[in-house]
């Protein structure tokens, strides 16, 4: 009864709990650890921000100064040079391991502080150029007022009698007036920018802050009731805004944490680890697709969890017997996108004339079945795929005999594997074992690659965020009061 073996794998309950109970360890510890990389993540882009807005207010007071053109050069390759290192730091890689993310948080802080320290000494020099102008311009400035008010009393004597004072002191009292509406609203529109382009903002809630600002800009023109009545309707919609904010923060937390899990437990047996990247903040519409997102990486994450115990616990029991450790191989390109098929693997016997070809479904359902082994062959071809099977009318009878006596073989220790690995925690349920048969033989052909494509280094798992992953979203323009 050695044809192919069909049995469908569960782990113990026992054993299922202490496989989970270490993810869940797994994932407080690298929650703790990404909260804090978050916290230098976010300071390093204060610091990109620091560097755009440093000595602004000096280098607008300059004006178009020709004398101070190669200073302003000068300032502007700093500033460039320094950003440009600090955005550099940004672009790293995440380590599955706590360890190896507080590293990573020395390293961002460390490095970062360094550069804004280099930035301070190297910009000293340019800021007294700045300051020293500025002096001397406000110093002749000063002199051309004096000079012109002593010429104007020398020409004319004000006649008190002309001055509309009732007139002066209703203008300033309009001007009073106007002023705090004029700042308010400056301050608000300003406010809601930052809120708007924030990375965490939900698309509905933006929707209505932008509807907000225009209608304060609209309002900051009309009577003072019109325009405090948005001021008051602003302040409930931040509120709400300002929680969603920090519910998605939260969230996305939760969701690098189980990506990074994830990711682990995909590439766990990969000679060359798929280095795909968690969906940035403005990938996510709103909070509740981010969480199902997590959900969805949470799940997988449980699911190859369970099937690498499987396979790790399979390997040790097959090299027992007289097996080589598990391959991967891929004979289908569908099998690239691990969520959605299953896997193969070849467990090449010691003596190299036969394997078992193993199957392991999504739904944990293994088939082994055992296979010649043919020549390898080489493929010009970019596909991944590297191994394919030649069937039982492809081969000639003294192979095919030679099979079926593997097969054979292998019907006398395939209870001692599932004996063995039901001891682990791993139960095989029979569902289909046939008989050693030449229709089911079967030769695996290695193919080697004399040209590899290079492969995507940034896959990426959600859908929905995919359909938006070219998309950035609406950046506010900030809209000013005019006087």
């Amino acid at each position: 009864m050695s044809g192919p073996k069909v049995d469908h794998a569960e782990l113990e309950r026992r054993k299922k709990e202490e496989l989970e109970r270490a993810r869940q360890e797994k994932l407080r510890q690298i929650r703790i650890e990404t909260e804090k990389l978050d916290t230098i993540v976010s300071k390093i882009q204060s610091q990109i921000d620091q560097i755009n807005e440093s000595l602004a207010h000096k280098i607008r007071e300059t004006g178009d100064a020709e004398v101070m053109a190669l200073v302003l050069q000068n300032i502007t390759a700093l500033k460039t040079k320094h950003k440009n290192s600090l955005v550099k730091l940004l672009s790293y890689k995440l380590s599955s391991e706590p360890s190896g993310i507080a590293r990573l948080s020395r390293e961002l802080a460390d490095n970062s502080a360094a550069i804004m320290k280099k930035f301070t000494q190297e910009m000293k020099e340019h800021e007294e150029r700045l300051d020293d102008y500025i002096k001397h311009v406000a110093v002749s400035k000063k002199l051309d007022e004096i000079s012109s008010a002593l010429s104007s009393k020398a020409e004319k004597v004000l006649d008190i009698g002309d001055v509309d004072f009732s007139f002066r002191a209703h203008k300033v009292q309009c001007s009073d007036v106007e002023i705090p509406i004029k700042e308010k609203a400056t301050e608000v529109l300003a406010q809601i920018e930052a809120l708007v382009n924030s990375e965490s903002i939900q698309e509905s809630d933006m929707s209505v802050l932008i509807a907000v600002a225009d209608n304060i800009y609209q309002q900051a023109f009309e009577s003072n009731e019109s325009f405090e009545a948005a001021i008051i309707q602003y302040e409930a919609i931040r509120n709400t805004v300002v929680k969603n904010i920090a519910i998605f923060d939260s969230a996305y937390q939760d969701y690098i944490t189980e990506f990074v899990v994830y990711n682990e437990k995909l590439n766990e047996f990969e000679k060359i680890s798929d280095q795909s990247s968690p969906y940035e903040k403005y990938q996510f519409a709103s909070i509740d697709e981010l969480q199902e997102e997590a959900a969805q990486i949470s799940n997988l994450s449980k699911i190859y969890s369970e099937r690498n115990y499987i396979r790790e616990q399979l390997d040790d029991v097959m090299r027992t017997v007289g097996y080589n450790l598990s391959e991967a191989i891929i004979i289908d390109e569908r099998q690239i996108d691990k969520n959605q098929t299953g896997s193969d693997y070849i467990c090449v016997s010691r003596n190299g004339q036969s394997a078992i070809h193993v199957n392991v479904s999504g739904n944990k359902r293994i088939m082994m079945e055992v296979v010649g082994v043919g020549r390898s062959k080489s493929a010009e071809s970019n596909s991944p795929v590297n191994a394919e099977f030649s069937h039982a009318e492809d081969l000639d009878e003294q192979k095919k005999a030679k099979i079926v006596s593997e097969q054979m073989g292998f019907c006398e220790i395939h209870p001692q594997i599932v004996a063995e690995l039901k001891k682990r925690g791993v139960i095989f349920n029979e569902e289909s074992h046939r008989k050693p048969n030449a229709r089911y033989c079967k030769e695996y052909i290695k193919i080697t690659k004399s040209s590899e494509k290079a492969s995507d280094n940034q896959r990426q798992y959600s859908a929905p965020a995919e359909q938006r992953k070219a998309i950035n979203k609406q950046q506010m323009r900030y809209m000013r009061v005019k006087g």
